[in-house]
């Protein structure tokens, strides 16, 4: 899954396809922006993953009202080219409930806030799309052992408990399991040892499709943005049962699973 960030602050490559003008106003360019996803899909990705917010640490918020703007030209062209292989990277249910009224075709709902909202679930529910559900630390998993603001949790059970948890209220809502993937949140408000084991998180929950988010984190070292710890990881994951590796360079992680391949047939 290639990460299309159409972001002018995003950690890893923020401002490639989205300006802030001196006036506050931004500047889109959808036509590099959707070149730029044609070429993940011709490098080998599988699924493009389309986001208008960064995620990074101290990153403003959005609203749904600024989100928009900023993917709606990519994602009217994206998804009708590519059904149900671009995934939609957003945790407001207005986002989502607008692109599903415009019947662009199916899509991902990619909610890196674990389907906190229970507005998102019923959006999910309600289109029949496929999810993917991140464990994200908040004040609302209060059975999540964070003690005081700033604490990082150190739990590798806390992951799998609190996805677990969520597994259920999204099946209660309606949204069969073969819709589902899980991704452990890698990076979000967890330690760096937490985020170094959870590559492996798809061994210890065999039953379901993981999804695993490594890409060019600070857990990788000082050469995150390198290709080798970046490969390195990806080798774990996938050892270790990933279905799905999110990921910036498309190209060198297809080049390593494809040899991957041939080195074990």
């Amino acid at each position: 899954m290639g990460i299309l960030n159409m972001t002018p602050d995003s950690f890893s490559d923020g401002g490639a396809f989205v300006t802030v003008n001196p006036d506050r106003s931004e500047t889109i360019d959808v036509d590099r922006a959707v070149a730029a996803a044609e070429q993940m899909f011709a490098d080998g990705a599988t699924y493009v993953d389309v986001g208008g917010e960064s995620t990074r640490p101290h990153a403003t918020p959005l609203n749904s009202d600024q989100e928009i703007p900023r993917v709606e030209g990519v994602l009217q062209r994206l998804i009708p080219a590519h059904p149900g292989k671009i995934s939609v990277d957003s945790y407001h249910p207005e986002t989502i409930q607008h692109f599903a009224d415009q019947q662009l075709g199916e899509f991902i709902i990619n909610d890196v806030t674990g389907f906190n909202n229970g507005m998102m679930v019923k959006v999910a529910a309600d289109t029949g799309f496929p999810i993917i559900c991140s464990q994200f630390p908040s004040p609302n998993f209060s059975y999540i052992p964070l003690v005081h603001q700033g604490d990082m949790l150190d739990n590798f059970q806390a992951v799998v408990r609190d996805l677990k948890i969520m597994e259920e209220k999204l099946l209660d809502a309606g949204i069969p399991p073969e819709k589902m993937w899980f991704d452990p949140g890698i990076g979000f408000g967890k330690t760096m040892e937490l985020n170094n084991q959870l590559v492996e998180f798809a061994f210890y929950v065999p039953e379901w499709r993981v999804v695993i988010g490594y890409s060019r984190k600070r857990f990788l070292g000082d050469d995150r943005m390198e290709p080798e710890p970046n490969l390195a990881a990806a080798k774990r994951a996938i050892d270790n049962g990933a279905a799905i590796l999110r990921v910036h360079d498309v190209k060198a992680h297809a080049d390593f699973l494809q040899q991957a391949n041939q080195s074990s047939s």
